[in-house]
């Protein structure tokens, strides 16, 4: 498997324990300490956000939420105060589709 794969399956690890932090914090209205989820599996930098701006990572399956600093050579789609969004594309992105936890499991 090359680099950019194992990378974006680390990526989708972070993205599912946000998920769990988005569920376990959907009575709380405010901003919410996400996690990076860059491509350093050590990293655990907090990112918050509100749920408005976390529903505007999730809206699309191949982008992800990194502190700012944390894109290295990806594709930085936006920049805002304090994290960029991310896309994948080629192979990283099938994997990110693929490993969405919001994906319809008959899709």
């Amino acid at each position: 498997m090359e680099q950019t794969e194992r990378d974006a399956r680390t990526q989708a690890i972070f993205r599912a324990g946000n998920e769990a932090l988005r569920r376990a914090a959907a009575s709380h209205d405010g901003v919410v300490p996400f996690l990076c989820e860059c491509r350093d599996e050590g990293c655990f930098t907090r990112i918050p956000l509100t749920s408005a701006e976390y529903e505007e990572v999730r809206a699309h399956p191949r982008r992800f939420v990194v502190a700012r600093g944390h894109e290295g050579d990806e594709r930085a789609i936006a920049l805002n105060d304090g994290y960029a969004l991310v896309e994948k594309d080629a192979a990283a992105g099938e994997i990110a589709v693929e490993t969405d936890p919001r994906r319809p499991h008959d899709a």
